[in-house]
């Protein structure tokens, strides 16, 4: 109720806004008995109508106002539909590699909604009040504030990959550096549909999860909204992703039970033919 009742008091309170704002009644879903929490490794399925999604999935690498796509993840009922990956990763100091499964790609401001999980779990533990003023302690106690990204979420969640990037007096910067695959972004979009729970362990609690999904203000430009560090689509499927520079997303589909992945680079100008690509996505799930 705490939490609820400081949102809709924020929806109340947005300039009159909340009057355009969509209702959504955030949801979660439970992992599927019979399929194993990837933790260690992906299980892998296919959909009633695999070629239609392929095809689709062709698109994003196709599309040339896309641009450029390096990887795509489909995740329906836990399991990966989908897999892909193309181009090559630049480096400053060596050749480029071609991009595939073991690629580390850069979440841009994907990295805003991670901090999110990590604010949620000093919530749940009744360290922090995102509502009132906080003192910062420094960051050399033994629980140093840095590990808290790889000890309660990379770790538990098997993201072995992830690594998060922090400044000289050990802050994260969570605008925009966490490097990890592709599969582990998915992971973590997993996290946020199972609202929280993690193989039986609770990561951060289910309310907490449920402030990504309510909309607080809206981009009349795109049609699309904006929670806590999550942006909001206002879709059939209660739609709501993780956003960074050039197109990267972590989408989360509770009523389709998916989650799906795309890394890349795509000018802000083609965003809409982005967001037009996942919704085809989500659309050939719905009629799987």
């Amino acid at each position: 109720m705490f939490l609820s009742d400081h949102l809709v008091y924020g929806r109340q309170n947005c300039k009159g806004l909340s009057m355009s704002l969509p209702e959504v009644l955030p949801a979660s879903n439970p992992q599927p008995s019979d399929t194993p929490w990837p933790t260690v490794e992906w299980p892998r399925s296919t959909a009633p109508n695999q070629s239609a999604l392929n095809k689709i999935v062709d698109v994003a690498f196709t599309n040339r106002d896309l641009e450029s796509t390096y990887a795509v993840l489909v995740i329906q009922g836990g399991k990966i539909l989908a897999e892909r990956y193309a181009g090559d990763r630049e480096f400053f100091d060596r050749p480029s590699e071609p991009i595939n499964a073991e690629s580390t790609l850069l979440s841009w401001s994907m990295a805003k909604s991670m901090l999110h999980c990590i604010v949620g779990t000093l919530v749940d533990e009744a360290r922090l009040d995102p509502f009132e003023r906080a003192p910062v302690q420094e960051w050399s106690s033994p629980d140093d504030p840095r590990h808290a990204l790889q000890q309660r979420l990379f770790e538990p969640l098997g993201m072995n990959s992830a690594k998060a990037t922090f400044d000289a007096s050990g802050v994260f910067v969570a605008s925009s550096y966490v490097y990890a695959t592709a599969e582990d972004f998915a992971r973590f979009g997993l996290l946020y549909l199972r609202g929280g729970l993690w193989d039986k362990q609770r990561i951060v609690s289910e309310a907490w999860t449920h402030t990504a999904q309510i909309p607080l203000s809206m981009d009349e430009v795109a049609g699309t909204y904006y929670g806590w560090q999550w942006w909001i689509t206002g879709d059939q499927y209660g739609t709501y992703w993780a956003s960074g520079y050039e197109g990267q997303m972590i989408s989360i589909a509770p009523a389709l039970d998916a989650v799906v992945v795309r890394l890349g680079k795509t000018s802000e100008a083609n965003y809409p033919e982005l967001r037009a690509w996942r919704s085809q996505v989500l659309n050939v799930l719905a009629n799987s």
